[in-house]
């Protein structure tokens, strides 16, 4: 198989950086909980802003690996985030592009009991719009909108919708095996996905709205 550089040296690399990681976290612990305790009182603070407006939609969009994780059988499987462990969870996407398991866009929009919170115009057009593109998408694959993540408190406060893109959408040679240490984003692939999420966010606006405060 070929790839930019050897795959041992990727490895390598990476377990530099998650020591390094692990050493700046000891010494930065209470900066970032207080960097996220700051973050948390910003998103109150817009979500007041949001339900004071006529029309304002929050879109919380993230990228992910571009293959998930598999045990040894092949079925997909990923392992959870521990500090003590962060090698390890690394790992299962460094080598995840070995299996068959290729990520599609994620429209994260229903709970664990896959209950819909996400606002249904902005699902609807966005859902449209990445079909019309030829974007192959699912709803709540790989993930859900759990109650330990900002999209599931976004979406109990204000209309919205969190989405999640695998990176070979949006970078160079993306049907090549992704580099995740070293990855090179393709301008135009990206702008060609944005302007496809855009069109859907604005044609979101233009649906019937359900209540005074979505017009």
């Amino acid at each position: 198989e070929a790839v930019a550089r050897p795959r041992s040296e990727a490895v390598r690399e990476m377990r530099a950086l998650i020591r390094a990681f692990n050493a700046m976290m000891a010494k930065l612990k209470d900066s970032m909980l207080s960097v996220h305790e700051t973050t948390l009182a910003y998103m109150d603070r817009l979500y007041e802003v949001i339900e004071q407006e006529k029309a304002c939609y929050l879109v919380d969009i993230h990228t992910m690996a571009s293959f998930c994780p598999a045990d040894a059988s092949g079925r997909r499987k990923t392992l959870p985030v521990y500090f003590s462990l962060l090698e390890d969870y690394v790992n299962q996407y460094l080598f995840a592009h070995k299996h068959t398991h290729q990520r599609k866009i994620d429209l994260i929009c229903a709970d664990e009991a896959g209950r819909k919170i996400a606002d249904p115009k902005l699902l609807a057009s966005i859902t449209g719009a990445l079909q019309r593109a030829h974007y192959a998408c699912l709803e709540n694959e790989p993930y859900h909108a759990a109650p330990i993540y900002l999209s599931y408190q976004h979406m109990q406060n204000v209309p919205s919708i969190s989405l999640d893109i695998p990176k070979h959408l949006i970078v160079k040679d993306g049907e090549a095996p992704i580099d995740l240490v070293r990855l090179s984003i393709d301008p135009t692939a990206l702008h060609k996905l944005s302007s496809v999420l855009t069109e859907g966010i604005a044609k979101a606006f233009a649906l019937p709205a359900r209540d005074p405060k979505c017009q």
